[in-house]
């Protein structure tokens, strides 16, 4: 699995998998500024993902503002369609509510969520290890936003090739099959589709 690329979201995973140079720094690393993605690439990131909190008016300048100061072209990636994880937690409420031990495994046989008093439902997805990832309740979606992106130049890494995600839980429903085919249409060359 040489070739395999790595999506980490903090420094120890840094430390344990830099040197191999196939790290994406995922958005966890809250990248927001020219220097910390320095500070990404310099310890053995191969991309960045940028913060979801950068603006428009952030990107049009990020990759200007590296290559003056670093004399170097940065390689980045923009989430733009997927539920933002909120949270993560070792405690499980879904074992809770049924009353079962941890590692029960109720939550691949069922969609759980919180439910808010405006009832919304936030989704708890399990990351393998049982603790619960408790999503958006809606996801991000800048899809149809993805010209625009693409014309600020911040997310092309060399030519014609544009790197952009979608996180998506169920690939083959009808709002997923809407999203790749808009992203295709906005010739957008996706690298990477994690499911969460």
């Amino acid at each position: 699995m040489a070739n395999e690329l790595y999506v980490i979201s903090d420094l120890g995973h840094l430390n344990n998998h830099g040197s191999n140079n196939k790290i994406i720094a995922d958005e966890f690393f809250n990248v927001t500024n020219i220097f910390s993605a320095n500070f990404l690439y310099k310890n053995g990131a191969k991309r960045v993902t940028f913060s979801p909190e950068m603006t428009k008016i952030r990107l049009d300048t990020f990759k200007k503002n590296f290559f003056d100061e670093f004399n170097e072209e940065p390689n980045l990636e923009k989430i733009v369609y997927g539920h933002e994880e909120l949270m993560i937690s070792k405690y499980c409420p879904i074992a809770k509510t049924y009353d079962t031990n941890i590692g029960c495994n109720l939550c691949y046989q069922n969609q759980y969520y919180l439910k808010d008093r405006f009832d919304d439902k936030y989704p708890l997805i399990n990351d393998g290890f049982c603790n619960v990832k408790i999503m958006h309740s809606k996801p991000l979606n800048l899809i149809d936003y993805l010209q625009t992106i693409i014309k600020t130049g911040i997310i092309i890494t060399w030519p014609g090739i544009i790197i952009v995600r979608i996180n998506m839980r169920k690939r083959r429903s009808r709002p997923g099959k809407t999203i790749l085919a808009k992203a295709k249409a906005a010739r957008a060359f996706m690298i990477s589709e994690r499911n969460v």
